[in-house]
């Protein structure tokens, strides 16, 4: 019967959520049971405790060593103050300059096919998927046989483009996201033939990318393979013993070398030199991102406690225009705000688009099967107001641009642009989301709201950016991300 009371209340707030939206005074009580209809509850995040574990993540995180010339770290494109995406609209990797929305200046780096991500609570149970097309994936049937088989089996399976020779031992989806990008030739591998820049200290300057070249004429899963392989060597060199010296009778290992070593024996205890392997890297920047990058003090979690002064009345109005009219919720569910699925929203395409086509087909690149053309994941939203820009190729510049394309999706159908950009044509409409084909037709007062709702998913974790990024890491290279894109 409560449940049946809740619902009712929540429909009958539903039909009057845009009146009471613009009133600009809401019933709280009315609001409550519509996100109880809806199972709003506060975020629950892990606390944040700095562990060895946790600080071989982050040196690995920030340090530009992981790439085939040494100049891009997992930070670069996933900064810490561009809300963890890096405020460019498609990505620069190798070759770039700078950060940020300067990256590009002065650099000669190419644009990558899509938007860079945000991390914000991906350690998250919710989370199923990774990457905009969730090419990296919880394989939940493989999990559910497993378990149905033994049930004390624990072992986490995945879906990914290396499928059945995926590691065993990944503890998380943050963690296998990471074996990927390092292999990415535009994102962090570069080319054989490449050279790290003079420049650079003297342990790391003017050196071939040997990465790359381990890797070369190598394809697919292979090819990951022999990156991951040589990234290994590059960072602890574990076949070089205290009795290998050089001509001068010196240590050959560097002594940054020893510092990865060092921490790397520290957060895996139980392990020793020649057990390490790519999957204790990418674990250790999982468990950094996991508790680095889980927002805890967000006033709408405040609001969700019971603290109705934590938000304000046009932000109360703005959650009516999500749970209400704005639909918003029927994607964007859950307290990460996702429900990890893909839709098609008729986002215009900039840039050279996935596998290097015209258009980028999304979710298709992914599983073939048609009813994916075009499809992307569905974005979690929390502190989206830090992430700009949006979208799958960042077109839309600001979240009142993001919004406005959701309230009309098709409104560039047979457009044509001067830059070679596609129009969506009529033959691309039948893949729009029938969620949002007829629009959403929110005014202006009420995507007002919207963005004040969204503002209160804000944590930006300002108290905690000494302890989250590093004054230097081991390598001595430039830290990829401080608190300025200089």
């Amino acid at each position: 019967m409560r449940k049946t009371a809740a619902l009712l209340s929540a429909l009958i707030i539903l039909l009057l959520a845009p009146a009471v939206a613009m009133s600009q005074s809401v019933d709280d009580k009315a609001l409550r049971a519509l996100l109880a209809a809806h199972g709003q509850s506060p975020l629950q995040s892990p606390p944040f405790m700095i562990s060895p574990k946790f600080k071989f993540g982050q040196a690995l995180y920030f340090d530009p060593v992981l790439s085939g010339a040494r100049e891009v770290a997992c930070a670069t494109c996933h900064l810490p103050i561009r809300g963890t995406s890096n405020a460019q609209a498609l990505a620069v990797g190798v070759d770039g300059r700078k950060l940020g929305e300067d990256r590009l200046t002065g650099g000669r780096g190419n644009e990558t096919p899509r938007n860079s991500p945000d991390v914000w609570n991906r350690g998250h149970p919710d989370v199923q998927n990774m990457f905009w097309d969730g090419r990296v994936a919880l394989d939940d049937e493989a999990i559910r046989e497993a378990r149905y088989i033994n049930q004390d089996d624990t072992t986490i399976y995945f879906e990914s483009p290396m499928d059945d020779r995926f590691p065993d031992g990944i503890e998380n989806l943050l963690a296998a996201q990471a074996l990927f990008p390092i292999t990415g030739v535009d994102e962090m591998l570069g080319r054989p033939g490449d050279r790290s820049d003079s420049e650079l200290p003297d342990d790391h300057a003017n050196l071939p990318n040997e990465l790359a070249q381990a890797a070369k004429g190598a394809e697919g899963t292979r090819k990951i393979q022999l990156v991951h392989e040589a990234l290994v060597e590059r960072l602890f060199a574990p076949d070089l013993r205290a009795t290998d010296v050089d001509e001068d009778g010196e240590l050959e290992l560097k002594e940054w070398q020893k510092e990865y070593r060092r921490m790397a024996l520290d957060a895996f205890p139980d392990l020793t030199l020649h057990d390490l392997s790519i999957i204790e890297l990418v674990n250790a920047i999982g468990h950094f991102e996991k508790i680095a990058f889980a927002t805890r003090n967000a006033p709408w979690d405040d609001y969700l406690r019971g603290d109705r002064g934590a938000i304000s009345e046009s932000a109360k109005a703005g959650a009516l225009v999500f749970f209400g009219k704005g639909r918003c919720a029927v994607c964007h569910a859950g307290p990460l705000f996702s429900d990890f699925e893909f839709h098609s929203l008729a986002v215009r395409q900039i840039g050279p688009g996935k596998n290097i086509s015209s258009d980028d087909l999304g979710r298709y690149h992914v599983t073939e099967d048609k009813a994916d053309l075009y499809k992307f994941r569905t974005p979690p939203l929390r502190n989206v107001t830090l992430s700009a820009p949006y979208f799958h190729d960042g077109v839309a510049l600001t979240l009142r641009a993001a919004i406005r394309h959701h309230n009309d999706p098709l409104n560039l159908s047979d457009s044509e642009f001067e830059d070679g950009t596609h129009s969506w044509n009529i033959g691309k409409r039948k893949s729009v989301s029938y969620i949002l084909a007829a629009g959403l037709k929110l005014n202006d007062s009420e995507i007002n709201q919207l963005i004040a709702f969204l503002e209160t998913l804000e944590d930006d974790l300002t108290d905690l950016m000494p302890e989250i990024v590093p004054a230097s890491v081991p390598s001595g290279l430039p830290v990829a991300a401080l608190y300025s894109s200089e």
